[in-house]
């Protein structure tokens, strides 16, 4: 007989009251704060009022007086510099101070000044020795010329007697080669003894601000790429070197050169045109007359000193609704062929340079005139179209090689005013 015992199961509580109680002080609470909310106190719209007063105003002599607080400063003022950089030593006087002459303001130190002062004797002194001893050689130079030359005649007739002994087989040939050679060397004696000269008076002409004739045609060269064999070279240099002037003020100097504009630009021409800006003989260019003519009226913008006006645009309506934009290029390679002077002339300068107040333009004037998109002319051009919707999407594009009538050159200053009002 089995038995078996039951564990009686605890019970569990519940607790449904707990979100009712929540609920409940949270109304309690919400309406506590409703009830003891402030009440704003209203506000009485009246009329507005002014308090005033009245004076009576009796007849009588007033001053009044003002009270300024500032500075009174002259209208005279200086500013002083030293001519010298130096530490300040010491202020004598300060701002305020009265001064008179020769008052002393400020004291500086002077042993760098001092040091500048004997380095600049010093090289005075080097050049006015060197002044001194071009001077004495120039002297020298001048005496031996002729004493040169009288030996160099006496050395080539020398050798006019020998060579007439050796035809007549009672001389040396030894004899005769002894005095060639000495003949030769006497030569070159004179010749670098002329050299010499040639360059002290190129010099001292350079020096007195004065070109001298042997620099004719040779100012690029002597500025931007010096052959220093050339006693034209040796003289310049030379003169740079006495004058402590570099190449392009001693060109100023001489009024070889007008402005640094002339020396820059001078530069420049040397560098990329050697042969000079002057366009060589061509034929003149053929524009064709078979090409076909669109029907637009193209407008350029350009500033008022542009001749070579190489673009133009045009805007035509199309039917339906929106525009036909035409972008219209000058076509001056139409009127030569490949191969010719022309050709040559444009692919040797590839485009026109263009500077303040100056250009050099890619091709001769008559090409320019002939292709230019001069207002009233049917020209010429490569034109690119857009064909745009009303909403300026594109819908369509062209290219094509055509003639095109140009109805006006407008300017930049013309139009300047139409879309800048203010």
């Amino acid at each position: 007989m089995q038995s078996s015992e039951h564990n009686p199961q605890p019970r569990r509580r519940s607790r449904w009251w707990l979100p009712i109680l929540i609920l409940v002080l949270a109304g309690a609470a919400a309406a506590g704060l409703i009830v003891t909310k402030p009440r704003p106190v209203p506000v009485k719209v009246g009329e507005r009022a002014w308090l005033v007063s009245t004076v009576t105003v009796g007849r009588g002599t007033f001053v009044p007086g003002v009270t300024l607080f500032g500075k009174a400063e002259s209208l005279w003022s200086s500013q002083l510099t030293a001519g010298l950089s130096a530490d300040v030593v010491d202020v004598l006087a300060i701002e305020g101070d009265q001064v008179a002459v020769g008052d002393v303001l400020v004291r500086l130190d002077e042993r760098d000044a001092r040091l500048q002062l004997a380095q600049r004797e010093a090289e005075l002194a080097q050049a006015v020795a060197r002044v001194a001893s071009e001077m004495q050689r120039h002297e020298s130079n001048v005496e031996a010329l002729p004493r040169e030359r009288q030996l160099l005649v006496l050395a080539r007739n020398e050798v006019e007697r020998l060579r007439d002994l050796v035809r007549k087989k009672v001389g040396a040939q030894s004899q005769l080669d002894t005095a060639r050679q000495a003949s030769e060397r006497q030569a070159i004696a004179f010749t670098e003894r002329q050299q010499s000269l040639a360059i002290e008076r190129m010099r001292d002409s350079l020096l007195a601000g004065e070109l001298p004739p042997e620099f004719d045609g040779m100012l690029a060269q002597l500025l931007y790429q010096p052959d220093r064999n050339r006693l034209e070279a040796k003289a310049f240099e030379a003169a740079c070197i006495d004058s402590g002037m570099n190449a392009a003020k001693l060109m100023l100097h001489c009024k070889a050169l007008g402005s640094s504009y002339d020396f820059h630009y001078g530069r420049f021409l040397f560098d990329h045109f050697p042969d000079g800006t002057d366009f060589p003989a061509f034929p003149p260019p053929i524009a064709p007359d078979d090409l076909p003519l669109a029907a637009v009226r193209a407008f350029s913008i350009d500033d008022a000193s542009t001749t070579e006006i190489d673009d133009a645009f045009s805007v035509t309506a199309r039917d339906g609704g929106g525009w036909r934009v035409g972008i219209h290029i000058a076509a001056p390679g139409l009127g030569f062929e490949r191969g010719s002077a022309l050709d040559a002339i444009a692919r040797q300068r590839l485009s026109t340079v263009y500077m303040p107040g100056n250009k050099i333009t890619m091709l001769p004037d008559a090409a320019v005139e002939a292709f230019t998109l001069q207002a009233g002319r049917t020209c010429p051009a490569i034109s690119l179209y857009l064909d745009l919707n009303p909403d300026l999407s594109v819908a369509a594009q062209e290219t094509c090689i055509e003639r095109i009538p140009v109805e006006a050159n407008l300017r930049h200053h013309d139009l300047e005013p139409v879309f800048n009002d203010d």
